[in-house]
């Protein structure tokens, strides 16, 4: 199935798209403006240096919105219960629940030591 379809997932991603390009055109912002993430423009050399900080702590929490959004759809998406079947459960996997546990310990430890 292509795009040019018609089917409801080419109708989504052309939604999905449009907003995207509306979104980036009706901001007007410049690419120095879009990589500052809204920090203001600084007058002192510390000024910059938080201006770093922002950026680096922005980036780090859109790659953690990211993943946690994918590691919520996908099991909503291919994960449903079809028909009285239910889907595999994976409660007490321990070495799971302990990479869930370090991770975001590890990014609040690297963001303490920056700050």
């Amino acid at each position: 199935m292509s795009l040019m379809d018609g089917g409801r997932a080419a109708r989504l991603a052309k939604i999905v798209g449009l907003v995207g390009l509306v979104t980036l055109a009706a901001s007007g912002c410049s690419t120095d403006e879009v990589l500052r993430f809204g920090w203001p423009k600084g007058v002192t050399p510390q000024a910059d240096i938080m201006r770093d900080m922002w950026t680096g702590s922005v980036i780090a929490a859109l790659v953690v919105g990211l993943i946690t959004a994918v590691l919520i759809l996908w099991p909503v998406v291919f994960h449903r219960k079809r028909g009285e079947r239910l889907p595999r459960q994976f409660q007490y996997n321990h070495p799971l629940e302990i990479v869930y546990t370090v991770i975001p310990v590890v990014i609040v430890a690297v963001l303490f030591y920056f700050t």
